[in-house]
């Protein structure tokens, strides 16, 4: 009885014939310098010899091994070309059987009954196996991978198990423990030189001398059952990567992995394997523990710097302990986990700085260990949906412009028509066309990089399945830095808490679910060593936002839409914000986003939302795609200080707000230009904002912490906002805009006038601050990012305020206390603007009736209009009416004022209480609040005194020149036209009580005022 067999083979090649026409290229063979592939010994001993052998738990049979190291030239549509061809027709069913026979024998020799087990003693050696990448077919340029020397071991051990989580009792069982230990691995890059071909520095190492020893435990007789467990670890992995070798990374990826640079179909589908029972079959024994570690892998990125004349290192990349843990099980349900402990980038341009930087949080419920980065895959195949969970513990990135655009240039494929090309113009050593890559221009049928990136996803997808994708992220900051400025942060913007979950079911469409705890920007800048939140929750709150959204099957919507109804819908909670906002803090940062390579991410990722909103509301000429809107936002507050980081300033709270929509079929009237009265699909959105109100944050000198420093202007003022933009066959239709607001009442005392002026100039007008906000006018139209014709900008804006009521308070003589000096009554003021596509525009401002009423008179009128009905105008009055017309096909344009007829009663007491008013504190004087007053009631009183300004504050009445200049400077003239009906004044005794002196009239004033973008002036009258 018994058996055994020895022999050796000695050699085993297999050549592509089909990929190079003429060319065959040898896919699998030895590497140079070997003579025989393999020899091999194996010994099975009799019957009774091997059941004794089992019985002492010892190994009944032996296998010794020894294979040279073998050379594979891997294209892969080659190889899947020729598995497939194995897998298919007469030979696909011979390969079949012969494989399944193979196993069936392989089980009955490796099992004889229930208490019994078989093993063979393994003794194998492999020589360094060597894998090449090419980037094409039989080309020399790509990767070589060294795999280095592999050694396999075994051996039976009867090992103690612990009891399982079922609360089954503890047991031993009886292993069979399999070593593979592999060593020495190695991977360089074969880069093409032009200039040298044969030359000998071409193979760039990337990777050397990495070890790795892999664990198998299988179980044996009684132990049959228990999961097969792998276990590896690697030694370190430390990697240098060139940007030449980055490249010719990415085309292996893209050209041969991939196969992008293969015409031919290389394998079968998905659903083919499925039809004919080869991909899934419950009864193979697929039970199985994976888990790999590796203690350390870093990555040093070599490459081109600004004002460096060769490559420099960018950055090390570094992450501690990766780990990949994976379990499989007989009803194929399966599930990975990836984790990471921590990960590190340093800057290598900056001096070492640190870039990335993780801060390791221990998980609840996690054993202790610590995850900076974890991802889990679950797939359970009775269910329709599989699961991916990716948890984000604490990440923190310093933005250094120099060093994030160098690494994106790294990253950044070939230009398009410009990549690694094959070319036959040289002779190998045996002299036969040697193929090489070289820089030029693409052929036809050759695709760039970046253009795979689509094809390799379909690639590993396309299973006709749903997935969950569960997101979590603890927290991420992230510092902008100024360039060059040795670490020196502009500002400092933080998220913490976001969760999301996206459920993409199998029958098609989408949900959607989330929070965000919190979103915070810090300007680090403005005032040095004391950093302010310029953004983030207002006090009280917990949670910044929740968010649901829902899209059905593409079927659903489209019924819906034919149904003319929202096809998706969104809701969405939002917390009450705090804004502090520091006009050049607000500009700097804004620039910055805007500036380099942070501005084209942005700008690209800003379009990415546009194209795909774009496509998602709109699905053909016939059809329409809306969301219904669910939204409601907490009331935002807006603070503006009247100095950086300063409690005093104005407080706006801007009220709650909500948004609801819907779709409404409406019947549209003839046009003026004959065309016939029509129907509008519209989407028909509803804005409300209630109770915003407006208050005045005083500075007291005496009582800084004054609870009444808090003086209220506006109170409980609403706004309804009605927006219809047309959908469908409707969608050229211009984008509507109407808002109505209630009555508008403002108490103005002379402290608050002060202070808004304050306001005004030091941060609005950014007098304050002597650092450059943003850029000019004349570099953001040299950059194409002001005016874009193309892009779709028709709307017409209609707001509507039927009362304005401001009552002002001030000083007149012989009063002890601020009193009531006027009241300006406003009615109906309207405001509307229409935009067309080719950029022209108008403005129009109305304002149907102007009253001030004199409050130190004794209530009388100190300004009456005498409103007229104006030509041509429906029957509505106007007072004041200024219009403004842009036309971009002239150089000019247009500003029309008309006034119609006003009267003026000039009371002297009065108007010298308004100037008063109104005029700008002295020179070395500023907003001061005091308490050495007691009102009627005993409460102290607000009056303001003047106190010496510091050298940085700046009197108002210098920035007003500044401020017109931010709003104006676009290089266009102007046409000026003023219209004046009548306007007359009564000149007034000081306390007559209305007795006049003389009375002053003027009427049909005209004039016009042309300042053209050359220069000069010419006016007329």
């Amino acid at each position: 009885g018994g058996m055994s067999a020895s022999g050796q083979l000695g050699d085993l090649t297999a050549q592509d014939m089909y990929t190079v026409p003429g060319q065959p290229y040898e896919m699998v063979g030895l590497r140079e310098d070997e003579q025989s592939l393999l020899t091999f010994q194996y010994n099975s001993p009799s019957d009774a010899e091997r059941s004794r052998l089992r019985a002492a738990m010892q190994c009944d049979s032996s296998l010794r091994l020894r294979m040279s190291s073998v050379r594979v030239s891997y294209w892969h549509p080659a190889f899947m070309r020729t598995v497939s061809y194995l897998q298919d027709g007469v030979l696909g069913a011979l390969v079949s059987a012969t494989a399944s026979t193979v196993v069936q024998v392989a089980r009955s020799v490796l099992s004889n009954g229930a208490g019994e087990a078989s093993a063979i003693a393994l003794d194998v050696e492999v020589g360094s196996p060597l894998l090449l990448l090419p980037a094409e077919a039989n080309s020399p340029d790509g990767l070589r991978a060294d795999l280095g020397s592999i050694a396999i071991r075994n051996g039976l051990e009867w090992r103690a198990e612990p009891a399982k989580s079922d609360g089954s009792e503890a047991s031993h069982a009886l292993l069979d423990c399999i070593s593979v230990t592999v060593g020495q691995m190695q991977l360089c890059a074969l880069l093409p030189f032009v200039d040298d071909p044969e030359g000998a520095d071409r193979q760039s190492s990337m990777i050397e001398d990495v070890s790795l020893h892999v664990s198998i435990e299988r179980g044996l007789g009684i132990s049959a059952d228990r999961a097969l467990a792998v276990a590896a670890t690697g030694s370190e992995l430390v990697c240098t990567c060139a940007k030449t070798q980055y490249d010719l990374l990415m085309l292996v990826a893209a050209h041969n992995l991939a196969g992008g640079a293969d015409t031919i179909t290389s394998h079968r589908s998905h659903d083919e394997k499925s039809a004919s029972g080869e991909e899934h079959n419950p009864g193979k024994p697929t039970t199985f523990t994976l888990d790999f570690d590796l203690p350390l892998v870093a990555v040093s990125l070599f490459g081109a710097v600004p004002n460096a004349s060769q490559d420099t290192q960018l950055a090390l990349v570094t992450m501690y302990r990766l780990r990949v843990s994976s379990e499989r099980h007989d009803d194929q349900s399966s599930a990975l986990l990836i984790r990471l402990e921590s990960l590190q980038i340093t800057d290598a341009v900056n001096k070492g700085r640190r870039l990335l930087n993780s801060i390791s949080m221990q998980p609840e419920g996690d054993g202790g260990e610590k995850a900076i980065i974890q991802m889990q895959y679950l797939q359970n195949l009775g269910s329709e949906s599989d699961e991916l969970q990716l948890r984000f513990n604490h990440l923190h990135l310093e933005w250094n412009p120099v060093t994030i655009a160098a690494l994106l240039s790294f990253v950044r494929p070939s230009p398009r028509g410009a990549s690694v090309a094959v070319v036959r113009d040289a002779k190998d050593s045996e002299g036969q066309d040697r193929m090489r890559l070289t820089a030029s221009t693409l052929s036809p049928t050759e695709v760039v990089v970046e253009e795979h990136y689509t094809e390799a996803v379909r690639a590993v997808g396309g299973r006709g399945r749903g997935i969950d994708v569960r997101v979590q992220l603890e927290a991420l900051s992230a510092s902008l830095n100024f360039e060059g400025s040795g670490g020196q942060q502009l500002a400092l913007f933080a998220m913490r808490e976001l969760l999301a979950h996206v459920s993409m079911p199998p029958c098609g469409g989408m949900s959607a679910s989330g929070q965000l705890g919190d979103l915070t920007a810090q300007d680090m800048y403005t005032v040095p060593g004391q950093p302010y939140e310029m953004v983030g929750l207002r006090e009280d709150e917990q949670s910044l936002l929740t968010f649901q959204y829902n899209s059905p099957s593409d079927a659903e919507r489209s019924r819906l839409r034919a149904a003319m109804q929202c096809d998706s819908s969104l809701r969405l909670r939002m917390s009450s914000v705090r804004v502090s906002y520091w006009h050049p803090a607000f500009m700097r940062t804004v620039s910055y986003l805007q500036d380099g390579v942070l501005g084209a991410l942005v700008s690209a990722t800003a379009s990415t939302v546009v194209q795909v909103a774009r496509s998602v509301l709109s699905n053909g000429a016939g059809e329409a795609s809306a969301i219904a809107l669910d939204v409601e936002v907490g009331s935002p507050l807006l603070l503006l200080p009247a100095e950086a980081n300063s409690p005093d300033g104005l407080r706006a709270d801007l009220g709650s707000i909500a948004i609801r929509n819907g779709l409404e079929w409406r019947a549209e009237p003839a046009k003026s230009d004959g065309s016939e009265a029509s129907h509008a699909l519209l989407d028909c959105i509803s804005v409300t904002v209630g109770q915003m109100q407006l208050c005045a944050l005083l500075p007291f000198v005496d009582d800084p912490e004054g609870a009444d420093r808090q003086s209220s202007m506006i109170e409980d003022v609403s706004l309804h906002v009605s927006i219809e933009r047309g959908l469908g066959i409707s969608a050229d239709r211009a984008l509507a805009v109407a808002a109505t607001g209630s009555e508008l009442v403002c108490t103005c005392a002379k402290t608050q006038y002060d202070l808004l002026m304050l306001v005004a100039a030091h941060n609005l007008a950014g007098g304050a601050d002597t650092i450059t906000s943003h850029r000019s006018h004349d570099e953001k139209s040299a950059s194409g990012e002001e005016h874009n014709p193309g892009k779709p900008t028709t709307f017409t804006l209609d707001f509507d305020l039927p009362l304005v009521a401001v009552s002002l308070f001030g000083a007149v003589p012989n009063a002890s206390q601020d009193t009531q000096l006027a009241l300006v009554t406003m009615y109906r003021l309207r405001v509307s603007s229409e935009r067309h596509d080719d950029q022209s525009s108008a403005l129009l401002i109305r304002l149907e009736s102007l009253q001030i009423t004199d409050a130190v008179n004794k209530g009388r009128r100190l300004l009456n209009s005498i409103s007229m009905q104006p030509e041509g105008d429906g029957g509505e009055k106007a007072i004041i009416q200024m219009q403004y017309l842009q036309n971009l096909g002239s150089e000019s344009d247009e500003l029309q004022l008309r006034f119609n007829h006003l009267h003026l009663e000039w009371n002297p007491v009065t108007i010298a209480a308004l100037l008063s008013f109104v005029r700008p504190s002295p020179r070395g004087a500023s907003v001061a609040v005091v308490r050495d007053a007691k009102d009627s009631e005993g409460q102290d009183r607000m009056r303001l005194t003047a106190s010496t300004l510091s050298p940085t504050e700046v009197v108002v009445e210098e920035h007003y020149t500044e401020a017109v200049r931010a709003v104006g400077g676009r290089g266009r003239g102007i046409d000026v036209r003023v219209q004046l009906e009548a306007l007359s004044a009564s000149l007034n005794f000081e306390g007559s009580g209305g007795q006049q002196l003389a009375l002053f009239a003027m009427r049909e004033l005209l004039a016009h005022v042309s300042m053209p973008p050359c220069g000069g002036m010419s006016a007329s009258g």
